[in-house]
């Protein structure tokens, strides 16, 4: 016969060990490598660390609408934008990073 204390340890650790599982299978999948058309609004623009921080739709394959911080290296553009523009982008992923290229800015 199983002694209380062993049988309630048993439990414990199964239980724990289902948590565990299941928070593991809920990683999200890193994002698959290439250019997604985005457009949005910019909420923020930190021209010192290059980046712009968008209210965007969903991107079919990617994500779903969101609000997000991107890198945007085209100093050009970063000079230009301020927040209540939007604008169409590419979206690039490669090896899991994304940053913004081929932005048009829509209000200007």
């Amino acid at each position: 016969m199983i002694r209380p204390r062993r049988l309630l340890f048993m439990l414990l650790l199964a239980g724990f060990s289902t948590v565990l599982l299941a928070c593991h299978s809920q990683n999200a999948p890193a994002p698959r490598d290439g250019r997604y058309p985005l457009s949005g609004e910019v909420i923020s623009v930190d021209r010192s660390n290059q980046q712009v921080t968008m209210k965007h739709g969903d991107i079919p394959g990617l994500m779903k609408a969101m609000t997000m911080t991107y890198p945007l290296k085209d100093d050009s553009v970063l000079r230009r934008l301020a927040p209540g523009d939007h604008l169409q982008a590419d979206l690039v992923v490669q090896n899991g990073v994304a940053h913004l290229e081929s932005v048009v800015i829509q209000n200007k």
